[in-house]
Parts: C-alpha cells; sequence; structure tokens
C-alpha cells in the first residue's frame, strides 16, 4: 500500500516517486518495494504528475496551481513555484520545466519553467489542450488531448521566462 490515488510516476535511480490523492508523494525504494519516504507538497488537494531532470523531481500540484522542486538525494523540497492555474504532467529539458496549463486564467497554454530563477514564461494559443508534455529531439511535444493535432515547440524560438505568474 503506497498511499491514496497515485497519479503518476518517475524511476530516479533506486527510487520510484508516485504523487498521491493527499498532496504528498512517496519515495518507494526499488529494492525492497517500500515507501522510504513521504513528502507533503500540496495543502489542499493531490500531487500528480512527476516530471525528474538535473537532479530535481518537479511535482505538479494542480489544485494549488504549484510546482514543487525536490531534491531526489535529500528527498528535502528545494522550492515551489507558482505555475497558471492548473498545471499538467511536465518535463525537463535543458534550463527549464515544460508544463501544459489546463485551468482558467491563461487558459490552454504552455507554461516554460526558468529551473533556476523559478520565472515562468506563458506561451498562449495557438495551442493544443495539453494534458501532457514530452521532451525529445531538442523539442517539446504536446498532444492535443480532445483533439487530433500534436503541438512541437523548438525552445530555441519560443519566449525565454522574463516575468513570474502571479
Amino acid at each position: 500500500d503506497v498511499g491514496p490515488a497515485p497519479a503518476g510516476i518517475a524511476i530516479v535511480g533506486d527510487s520510484a516517486w508516485v504523487p498521491l490523492g493527499n498532496g504528498s508523494v512517496a519515495r518507494i525504494d526499488g529494492r525492497t518495494n517500500r515507501v522510504r519516504q513521504e513528502i507533503q507538497v500540496a495543502e489542499t488537494g493531490n500531487a500528480t504528475w512527476t516530471s525528474f531532470g538535473s537532479g530535481t523531481l518537479w511535482v505538479s500540484a494542480p489544485k494549488e496551481s504549484t510546482l514543487t522542486e525536490i531534491d531526489v538525494r535529500t528527498g528535502r523540497i528545494i522550492g515551489r513555484t507558482k505555475a497558471g492555474t492548473k498545471p499538467a504532467d511536465g518535463d525537463v529539458l535543458g534550463p527549464d520545466v515544460w508544463v501544459p496549463n489546463r485551468g482558467p486564467g491563461p487558459g490552454a497554454a504552455l507554461l516554460r519553467v526558468d529551473r533556476r530563477t523559478r520565472r515562468v514564461a506563458v506561451l498562449t494559443p495557438p495551442l493544443v489542450d495539453g494534458f501532457v508534455v514530452g521532451a525529445g529531439f531538442g523539442d517539446v511535444w504536446v498532444p492535443d488531448f480532445g483533439g487530433t493535432d500534436v503541438l512541437r515547440v523548438r525552445p530555441s524560438l519560443a519566449p525565454r521566462p522574463t516575468f513570474s505568474t502571479p
């Protein structure tokens, strides 16, 4: 029993990181299959979706509109970032975390979060209704959740984060 409503997984080294419906992330030891640590990342609602890059794990909390960065060596929270209104399943590419936003406010938008400064750029329409983001071939890929398209974004052509979302 890992906890309520597991909502994703990231395998990093000897651990599986699983966001849970109680607002925490469980760190499961890959050798013993036991929860080694549980980290609270959201006060109101669930933690969903994880992505890993350069030694840190990023966890979305859509009900709180935040991304939480966790050091995978220590299991400590490094920081939280306000990200849109309902951040979904992101991915790490280079110096940035890319996260689709599914809520009101910017609406269907792609968020580019600078991992160093935690500043956010909002890439607005034309954008598909993204639910997940994948990084590959040097680009960010966003499938249209309810449609027929896949958006491909070349980071070198997309706006750099120069402001923070409120």
